[in-house]
């Protein structure tokens, strides 16, 4: 895990309250930051239920399985009632999602948001074009029955606004060349 991203996404998350981590996986992220603060309550969503498990499991391990919770549930129309999170973070999902998809996703993560929430998003780039095929390749090999769909920081920044966020952007330099793009979002008090 490279905690340079782990910081970088970290910074923007408040210490306390709930947060809703979408596409947890094995809840890597959604344990490190309930270890990180005792205040904060995790609640992380993802399709694959044998990876959640193991994220339970974790929890459990680490003590922390009173302040998170592992659901297997898609994000677009959350069960849960709107308003319920101070934040949310989505990290290297929505190139793996059909783009048609993407304006609900970030929707119900909008809706889900308290007033002046924060969204952390994490997405690849279409620039610089050569860091753009490194990146392709490796998600290519990783599952080659679902290419990714790669959005530019304009598109996606559009997409982020015209549902109600304020959006700022900054690169994330990692060790391997990938055009990590890093997006902001709050959402309007």
């Amino acid at each position: 895990m490279n905690m340079r991203i782990i910081e970088e996404v970290g910074q923007y998350l408040p210490m306390n309250g709930r947060l809703l981590d979408i596409g947890c996986g094995f809840g890597l992220f959604s344990l490190y930051f309930a270890l990180e603060s005792s205040s904060r309550e995790i609640v992380g969503y993802d399709l694959a239920e044998n990876r959640l498990d193991m994220a339970r499991k974790a929890a459990t391990k680490l003590g922390v399985s009173s302040r998170t919770s592992f659901c297997r549930q898609d994000v677009i129309g959350l069960r849960e009632s709107p308003h319920t999170y101070q934040a949310a973070y989505m990290l290297d999902i929505l190139h793996h999602v059909d783009p048609l998809l993407h304006g609900d996703i970030i929707a119900s993560i909008h809706d889900a948001l308290l007033p002046g929430g924060i969204l952390v998003l994490k997405e690849i780039d279409t620039r610089p074009c050569w860091k753009v095929w490194f990146t392709w390749i490796l998600d290519v090999l990783m599952n080659p029955s679902q290419p990714p769909h790669y959005v530019g920081k304009k598109t996606l920044s559009s997409l982020l606004c015209s549902i109600g966020f304020e959006v700022r952007t900054h690169l994330l330099v990692d060790i391997l060349p990938y055009p990590h793009l890093l997006y902001v979002c709050r959402k309007a008090v």
